[in-house]
């Protein structure tokens, strides 16, 4: 494959190709994007402009449109064989990618700004005219690490169509992401363009093993065409291979945020056949620049996972091959699957078509070694203050939802002191690839507002025993529906492929039970609970330093955390009355901490220790040099009843008996006991809940009482013992 890395010779001959073939009115083209920073609040955004003709082009006049707006001044000429470049600050792009070897041409600002989630930008004269437009995505065949991974988007050669996704590569060299190139020659240019792929597919999108698998491409370029090759693998199920192999224990407590090596494994036992344009066999036209391949269904069985990749070369020599470099997917994958089987006890049968669908069913394929070395049965558990270690994804698999693969994502435990808790279930972590992020669905079946980066899912163990996520599922809907973002939750049904058989007997198998599944904090949590854009910190036991608690690095948000830091050392009893409305959104607090009473979501405590949790910090923008706290929930199971501690965080510590602040507090109460907390609602609500799960809590609950310490075993009681309680 041939470096697309730009050089003189070949700056020299697209020079000479241009200008051979380029038309005078040839018109400026959007060449560059970067739309995402890594840092959010570095205003280094912006849109580059090229002028591939060969007389200069006036812009006076011209707009830029979509996400933002921007009217190009009188008399701003732009060149021939020169780029400009449209900033959302200009002050702070020329410092953050400076020149030394020249100035370089950078308007602005914009207004407006531009979408992390993809959009339209058009190019407009000053006619009204459009000029060039790109309609940008976040996923494939747009380039991965531009979305928020430091890179920006940038066109391979402004001869291509920049409206096609692999027209264009994230910035950098060697085919790793780097920094991005306002106004200058694209890193990612290359006079010898690959061929365009995009609109890969496969059909049926989740085969059943009888079935034959479709592979089809549309690919183009301009050189023409001359080969594209399928190559793909099988893993079996009981034989997963991973891409990246897990540190040992005493590596990841030694080195946890060092990367993982490779799996030399991953690469071996690839298959390679061609595709067609011929409209023979499946495919269904010729010449129609969309080639085909057949994976036969003699080759693979029930829950075996296939990936590809395709490869393309032109009859110039140049090749490209999809997934893109910057793709931590590293390949396309499908997952054969006949359905769901029976549930089978020793007592009674659980039907796939009634109880167990009653929940989403999630399919995780990983090791076995993998997945023990997780859960952490046999010991080598990771201590409670090994942070960064209990932080890592150390596992890898495979994630299984809706027909849909997410292939080589990470996996890990979560909690702080009950991660190891007895020999049962346990509450993990997933992380899907940028670009490739989760469409899920809340317990209506509703699809949430937007898709998920991270999965958190909770073994719904408390002080008492099983809650069944009761608790935390009704403390969502009641914190949301009287003003308190709080993370959505739904249940699921869990299967874990890490076995050759599927279900040998009641405890061993595929079949894992249900969890809970909990929205995690990050920016998309803001969006999906309208939420402007302010400083977001998921609180951790011990951690002091805003740094180490971030989640969300708001534009105009405090860059160093002295905003979080400020809350937890500053808010106290001794600060006045206008301190305390100065730094805090009381109504919020109000509104947020009468539920927290009603439902006793008291493990909290006003210190900077072990009570340091179980709550989120979002500052809410305002003209103040930090913003207002407004306190979110977290990890509510020991709420109800029995519980822990007495609910005191540092905002009712600083309260205390202030009158006025009590007053306003006890009207909000007032207020929602009236409305909401009523015997009718709630019992009504927990009824709503518990129909919700009770037939799969049956079959989840004979799948861990009593079984071998090999399967994992715990002891949950029946649902209706707590919703009764």
């Amino acid at each position: 494959m041939r470096s697309h890395t730009p050089s003189i010779r070949s700056l020299f001959l697209c020079y000479i190709a241009l200008l051979a073939a380029g038309s005078l009115q040839a018109s400026p083209v959007i060449n560059e994007i970067h739309y995402n920073n890594d840092r959010n609040y570095i205003a280094n955004e912006f849109i580059e402009l090229y002028n591939p003709g060969l007389q200069a082009v006036n812009l006076g006049g011209w707009k830029l449109t979509g996400g933002i707006e921007y009217i190009f001044p009188e008399n701003s000429l732009l060149e021939a064989g020169a780029y400009i470049s449209i900033a959302e600050n200009p002050s702070v792009l020329r410092s953050e990618f400076p020149s030394p070897q020249r100035e370089l041409r950078i308007l602005g600002p914009y207004s407006g700004a531009l979408s992390g989630e993809g959009e339209m930008i058009d190019l407009l004269d000053n006619s009204g005219e459009r000029v060039d437009r790109v309609e940008f995505d976040i996923d494939f065949p747009w380039p991965i690490a531009a979305d928020g991974g430091g890179s920006s988007m940038e066109l391979i050669n402004p001869t291509l169509d920049n409206n096609l996704g692999s027209s264009w590569r994230s910035s950098g060299r060697n085919e790793t992401p780097g920094s991005p190139t306002p106004s200058r020659v694209n890193s990612a240019f290359s006079a010898l363009a690959p061929p365009n792929i995009r609109q890969v597919r496969h059909t049926p999108q989740q085969p059943a093993s009888t079935e034959d698998m479709v592979i089809s491409a549309k690919v183009t370029d301009p050189d023409g065409v001359s080969e594209v090759s399928l190559a793909y693998t099988l893993i079996r199920p009981g034989r997963y291979v991973p891409a990246f192999l897990a540190k040992s224990h005493s590596q990841l407590l030694s080195n946890p945020t060092a990367p993982r090596q490779t799996n030399p494994s991953y690469l071996r036992n690839w298959l390679t056949v061609n595709m067609r344009d011929d409209g023979l066999g499946a495919d269904v036209e010729a010449s129609d620049d969309v080639y085909t391949a057949t994976i036969p269904s003699t080759s693979y069985d029930h829950r075996t996972l296939v990936r590809y990749r395709i490869t393309v070369s032109d009859s110039g020599g140049t090749s490209a091959t999809a997934p893109f470099p910057d793709d931590a997917s590293l390949n396309f994958s499908c997952f054969v699957y006949d359905g769901i089987p029976d549930y089978v006890t020793t007592t009674r049968t659980y039907s796939a078509d009634t109880v167990l669908s009653s929940l989403p069913a999630y399919h995780l394929l990983t090791t076995e070694q993998d997945y023990d070395q997780c859960v952490a049965y046999d010991g080598n558990q990771i201590p409670r203050n090994s942070y960064d270690a209990r932080s890592a994804f150390n596992w890898s698999g495979t994630f299984v939802y809706n027909g849909t693969v997410y292939d080589n994502i990470g996996y890990r435990l979560r909690q702080r002191n009950a991660r190891y808790a007895n020999r049962g279930k346990r509450s993990f972590r997933f992380r899907f690839n940028r670009g490739n992020y989760v469409q899920f669905h809340d317990i209506w079946g509703d699809p949430y507002p937007t898709k998920w980066r991270t999965l958190n899912s909770h073994k719904m163990h408390a002080r008492g025993g099983t809650n069944f996520g009761l608790y935390e599922t009704a403390n969502s809907i009641l914190w949301n529906t009287t003003g308190t973002a709080a993370p959505f939750t739904h249940w699921f049904h869990f299967r874990v492929i890490k076995d050759t058989e599927e279900a040998p007997d009641q405890y061993h198998g595929d079949f894992y039970g249900f969890l809970l599944a909990t929205e995690d904090y990050d920016r998309r949590f803001l969006e999906a609970h309208d939420l402007e854009k302010g400083n977001l910190y998921k609180l951790k036991s011990g951690l002091t330093e805003g740094s180490d608690v971030i989640r969300y690095h708001a534009p105009r948000g405090a860059r160093d955390g002295s905003d979080y830091e400020n809350i937890i050392f500053n808010l106290r009893p001794n600060r006045n009355d206008s301190w305390l409305r100065q730094h805090v959104d009381w109504d919020s607090w109000y509104h947020y901490h009468a539920i927290v009473d009603a439902v006793r979501h008291y493990d909290v405590q006003p210190n900077t220790a072990e009570h340091l949790k179980n709550r989120a910090y979002y500052f809410k923008p305002d003209r103040s040099r930090y913003g207002l706290l407004q306190v979110l929930p977290w990890d509510s199971d020991t709420s109800w009843g029995p519980n822990w501690n007495g609910g005191e965080d540092f905002c009712k510590y600083a309260m205390g008996s202030r009158a006025e602040f009590n007053k306003e507090y006890q009207n909000v109460v007032r207020e929602i006991r009236d409305l909401v907390w009523q015997p009718n609602q709630i019992n009504g609500l927990i009824d709503m809940l518990q129909d919700r799960i009770i037939s799969f809590q049956q079959a989840d609950r004979l799948r861990w009482t009593s079984a071998p310490a090999s399967a994992g075993s715990q002891n949950d009681g029946d649902i209706r013992l707590r919703t009764r309680d």
